[in-house]
């Protein structure tokens, strides 16, 4: 385990070092013990972030010199024989090539606070023009005299130094002054966003301690109900007056307070010093020195740290400051720059991507300051540099902790093609290299990008344990700290830094960027965890995190312990969703733990109520073998069960597919769920012998000859797999309804937009395109009717000729989603079309985003979303694919097969069973006036409904799936009067591994009859989940089999009554916390229900989808209005809700639930 010290300076600012090596002068060692340790006791000791000399010295006290940016202080890279000076622009560096330090160059650090500059520039001429907005012009004396008035009544209000005051405006004369006004009182500027959502406005407000606010007219709705501060209209101010000072302001005194995105889990307030401010603006107004009557322009987010190079150092140095307002586009501001000479523009890399290809930007600037991205010199960003002979362009390299750190001019000697790289150090900036222990590596080695001297801010406002871990002792001492980026980079032997990327292993759970470290650090706090490895493992379309785990000892702690422990430490989205013991890790050659092979290591039987016994003869070996493979456990006893082990249904359904197709044993779904060990399942099965044939009826499929349709198969001349069969089960499934929707099934084609990982040019991809369609062939695959039904027909290779479509980077999110929309807007000739038509989106003639659209026949959502991922991979060729699996030949081949007859005997039987007790009518009574367009569509988004089931769901120990459909069908029940619930259920058919490999559609229908029986909700969902786990079994059959079967015995039958869960493998967020009715009743005052479309027909009577929601729950009812009338589907929606969170809080006697809906 590894020992750290808890190491204090004389700021009394902490951070931890590690024991076995040497302490940086200025640090003292306060505690010594294991990070978790060392990590309580900064959080216990490091209360108040401030400094030590701003927290005892008074206002007239003399400005304090910090160990982090003292004048000429020890830590500062010493000249070594083997180090040089470098330029960088005007500004020369010190090189220390053997530690791979870069220091820049030194002078006094003025002592002034940036708004004290502010106001003599403005005093010095009053009459000139300072700022202009959207045809205003503002003097230097107008503005200045504005910004005095603002300051005193912020004053009065309490405004003085580390006291932040919230700034809520968008882009504008308004939020200049408040701004200014804001450091002018001394205190530090919080920018909040207008465009933000208002929990995140919220939960940065009440980060900050709730701060006096500043906005406009047109923001006042913005500010939240019963905000506890003062909320000050800068156009509109009070009369109480303040002083006209600003509280004694130091240099280390707090300028701004800027919050993270968030990706990361919650928003950070990055805490920025005057010291940062005005090193960082003197040194730019040296550096971009501006000619007469040039104006610079801000089109930066005022809460972008990208924002303070213009909007200061123009008030600094005096130069005319031209403010877009918000928002602008790229054309307009194009159109800004041209209206007068523009002396300096900064931009980020995607800016000049657009830029470029909008064109006219020839010479927009004189001085183009790019950053924010990795920025590579393309072809078009060349040629702009070629073409502008007057203007210069550079890059640097900064963050939110720094504000600006390095810079390096576009020289000459550039390379089309290459990143660039982000430069040397700026006035008193450091750039030190170092590796995972911290240590300093050898120049043009790569390591991790540390920053520090004037540079780095002062932390992340009240959070000193992640400030202690980021903020770290420099190693040549005097107390002073580095910032650890969290980026790879190395030095050259010049000095110039290259950004590498990230050290990190980020990745993003539901929309949020997640550390896997991070989630590894807290697990090992956990007591009986020795060691963890947390990765990010694909779970449908999908990414969830799983840790890894080597006990220390037994007992282990048990899931649920773990999870508690996370969750006490973590973000909810960096909470693994799985937990699983390892013996060891699977190695690299050198050592390192391979994560890429973690998932396919089998985890360590955990301990059960139940002592490991072996397998005993044949069959208990075979059997148990297949259910530990679905388990993924090295080794499984015959006496262990199979849910304790974790099983689900979808596992159960596994297990039995395989059981059949792999060993023939005719097990059935409820087998596993009465049978749960492997000895009870075997004893059960022996004496069965093979399942013998059904008699002969309707319904009953006959062995496919070759004569009517026997696949074929077999490589071309090139080894492509070519053939034809009939559709499979799941495509036939689509065709015959399609057919019948004729070219309205357009309506149902899916349409998907895939973001490349960079630009690329157009060759790339579609070569990558050609190798996918070799790959899979159902996209080399037509669908042609014969005399003995509708074929398949695969070819060696299908010519896809893209659309291409050039747009900006700002319209490409909207324009690749209408050029999907395009692509799908009409229906698929199967017989003549290949399945998927596709469109390249290029910005700067480089392609960034493919759309396409797919047939619901032949694709479905599963299908593309592995196409997409594989075209991904080609693209980046980062690495190589493995051979295909499963294809659409083969599954025919199946289907026609021994096996997979015994497969559909046994769901049509299922299905005959099951038939008569299906009412004629489940929503009888009159047929109602439904109007020209009677079929209608609402949908209702309720994070109530979320929140209860994930509740009902762990319970209940099934699934939030599950929780759901039982909620629709005790609804159904109630408003029909009945005890019985009928539905169809739309089943994916991905329950073993080749299924989910398999590129096409093979969902199929399955009947599921649910009596609703006796007992309380709970009881009815854990029914729900064995009935409903039976049912989706029995959805593998031949459609025209069943045809034939209904129309035989179940012609009276209604079967159009349906439930789809399609969140393609996504769950609703577990709370937190378990609601209670206060909870959820706000979250159901939050719910809506609109309608969302509307058509002439439909083969279905009620249909109750549930797409994906970031957030919350979706439910989407398609009803025709005229067998079940639109006021109770609205009653039955909010039904749903109503009963979820009811039975969450209390047991509900399904017998009650008419009542308590009042459906009855």
């Amino acid at each position: 385990m590894s020992v750290h010290h808890v190491v204090v300076n004389g700021e009394e600012q902490y951070s931890l070092w590690p024991a076995d090596r040497e302490l940086p002068g200025g640090w003292t060692t306060v505690f010594t013990g294991p990070v978790e340790a060392c990590l309580e006791q900064v959080a216990a000791r490091w209360t108040d972030l401030r400094p030590a000399s701003l927290r005892h010295a008074g206002p007239a006290g003399p400005a304090p010199a910090t160990a982090d940016a003292a004048p000429a202080r020890a830590d500062a890279a010493p000249a070594t024989a083997d180090a040089a000076p470098v330029a960088v622009g005007a500004a020369p560096a010190t090189v220390d090539r053997a530690r791979s330090v870069a220091v820049g160059p030194r002078r006094e650090v003025e002592q002034t606070p940036l708004h004290v500059l502010v106001d003599r520039a403005l005093a010095a001429d009053p009459g000139r023009v300072a700022l202009r907005c959207a045809g205003v012009e503002v003097t230097a004396g107008q503005l200045r005299a504005r910004v005095r008035h603002t300051a005193r009544v912020l004053r009065a209000y309490g405004a003085g130094p580390e006291t932040p005051v919230a700034v809520l405006l968008p882009r504008s004369v308004d939020a200049v002054v408040a701004i200014l006004a804001v450091l002018a009182a001394g205190s530090a500027y919080l920018p909040l966003a207008v465009q933000d959502p208002a929990h995140r406005r919220e939960r940065i407000l009440a980060d900050a301690g709730d701060p006096v606010l500043l906005t406009g007219p047109g923001q006042r709705g913005l500010v939240p109900e019963g905000y506890p501060a003062a909320v000050l209209d800068v156009t509109d101010l009070p009369d109480t007056l303040g002083d006209d000072g600003d509280g004694g302001c130091r240099v280390e005194n707090l300028a701004f307070v800027m919050y993270t995105s968030g990706t990361s889990g919650a928003p950070k307030g990055v805490l920025g010093t005057h010291r940062q401010l005005v090193n960082y603006v003197r040194w730019c107004a040296g550096e971009f020195a501006f000619q007469p009557g040039e104006r610079a322009v801000l089109h930066a987010p005022l809460y972008f740290v990208g924002s303070v190079m213009t909007l200061f150092t123009a008030l600094v140095a005096d130069w005319e400051l031209e403010v877009a307002p918000e928002p602008v586009a790229f054309d307009d501001l194009i159109a800004l720059t041209a209206a007068a000479p523009c002396g300096f523009l900064k931009l980020t890399p995607s800016h000049v991507r657009a830029m470029t290809a909008l064109g006219g930007v020839d010479d927009v600037a004189r001085q183009v300051m790019i950053g924010s991205e990795p920025l590579y010199l393309t072809p078009e960003f060349d040629s702009w540099i070629t073409g502008s002979p007057k203007s210069g362009f550079g890059n640097h390299y900064g963050m939110s902790e720094t504000v600006g750190a390095t810079w390096y001019w576009i020289g000459t000697d550039r390379c089309v093609g290459r990143r660039l790289p982000v430069g040397a150090p700026i006035h008193h900036a450091e750039v030190h290299i170092l590796d995972e222990r911290g240590r300093p590596v050898p120049v043009g080695r790569t390591g991790e990008i540390c920053l520090g001297g004037a540079v780095i801010g002062r932390g992340y406002h009240g959070q000193p344990v992640l400030t202690a871990q980021r903020w770290i002792p420099h190693p040549a001492g005097g107390g002073a700290r580095l910032l650890r980026t969290g980026d790879l980079g190395r030095l050259d032997a010049d000095g110039v830094l290259d950004v590498l990327g990230r050290a990190d292993r980020q990745v993003k759970i539901r929309g949020q960027r997640v550390e896997p470290p991070a989630v590894e650090d807290a697990l090992r706090r956990c007591p009986g965890i020795a060691e963890a490895v947390v990765i990010a493992e694909p779970d449908g379309h999908d990414l969830h995190l799983v840790a890894y785990l080597r006990g220390e000892q037994e007992p282990r702690p048990t899931e649920a312990q773990l999870r508690a422990h996370a969750a006490g430490l973590l973000p909810e989205a960096s909470v693994p969703s799985r937990f699983r013991y390892v013996a060891q890790y699977p190695l690299t050659p050198n050592g390192k733990v391979d994560t890429r092979r973690l998932p396919a290591t089998p985890t360590v039987r955990p301990a059960l109520s139940t002592a490991y016994a072996a397998p005993d003869g044949d069959l208990e070996t075979a059997v148990a073998a297949v259910v530990a493979e679905v388990l993924r456990v090295d080794r499984l006893g015959v006496d262990d069960d199979f849910f304790e082990l974790g099983g689900d249904s979808l596992q159960v359904v596994e297990v039995v597919t395989r059981l059949d197709e792999e060993l023939g044993l005719p097990v059935g779904i409820t087998d596993v769920f009465d049978h749960r060990t492997v000895r009870a399942l075997t004893a059960a099965t022996r004496g069965t012998g093979s399942p013998t044939a059904a008699t002969s009826g309707p319904g009953t499929p006959t062995a496919v000859t070759s004569g009517s349709g026997t696949p074929t198969a077999g490589p071309d001349d090139s080894g492509t797999s070519v053939g034809s069969a009939p559709l499979t089960w799941g495509q036939a499934a689509m065709y015959r309804p399609m057919r019948w929707f004729g070219e309205a099934s357009r309506d149902f084609n899916i349409t998907r937009v895939l973001r490349l990982t960079g630009p690329v040019p157009v060759e790339r991809v579609t070569t990558a395109w050609s190798a996918l369609v070799l790959r899979h062939q159902v996209l080399r695959t037509l669908l042609t009717d014969g005399p003995d039904g509708p074929h398949q027909r695969v070819f060696a290779d299908g010519a896809y000729p893209p659309v291409v479509r050039d747009t900006t980077a700002a319209a490409l999110p909207q324009e690749a989603e209408a050029v999907a929309a395009e692509l799908a807007a009409s229906a698929f000739q199967l017989d003549r079309e290949w399945p998927l038509r596709w469109a390249l989106l290029r910005v700067d003639g480089r392609v960034e985003a493919v759309a396409v659209a797919a047939s619901h026949v032949s694709l479905d959502g599963w299908s593309l979303e592995l196409l997409l991922a594989e075209l991904r991979t080609l693209v980046d060729g980062e690495r190589t694919l493995p051979a295909p699996g499963w294809q659409p030949l083969d599954q025919a081949g199946y289907e026609a097969s021994p096996a997979g007859q015994r497969r559909a005997r046994q769901s049509l039987t299922y299905w005959r069973e099951r038939l008569p007790v299906v009412p004629h009518r489940i929503f009888d009574g009159p047929d109602h006036d439904g109007g020209p367009l009677p079929v209608v569509t609402w949908r209702m988004e309720s994070t109530a409904v979320a929140a209860a089931a994930a509740v009902l769901a762990e319970r209940t120990e099934t699934s939030s799936s599950t929780v759901v459909l039982t909620a629709a069908l005790l609804v159904q029940a109630a408003l029909t009067g009945r005890d019985r619930a009928v539905v169809k259920l739309i089943a994916g058919n991905r329950n073993t591994p080749r299924q989910r490999q398999l590129v096409t559609g093979i969902a199929q229908n399955a009947l599921l009859v649910f009596d609703v029986g006796a007992g309380d909700v709970d009881d009815a969902v854990r029914r729900c989940y064995r009935d409903s786990t039976e049912s989706y079994f029995h959805a593998t059959y031949p459609p025209e089999a069943l045809d034939e079967l209904i129309a035989a015995e179940g012609a009276h039958a209604d079967l159009s009554v349906y439930f789809n869960d399609s969140r393609m493998g996504r769950d609703f967020d577990p709370p937190t916390v378990i609601p209670d009715r206060a909870a959820l009743t706000e979250l159901a005052a939050r719910t809506t229900v609109r309608q969302i479309a509307a058509v002439a027909r439909h083969d279905m009577t009620f249909f109750l989808a549930m797409p994906h929601l970031a957030g919350g729950c979706a439910l989407h009812l398609l009803a025709d209005t005229r067998r079940v009338p639109a006021t109770v589907c609205g009653r039955a929606l909010r039904g749903i809700e109503t009963l979820l969170c009811e039975a969450a809080l209390r047991p509900v006697p399904v017998a009650d639930v008419a009542a308590l809906l009042d459906l009855g």
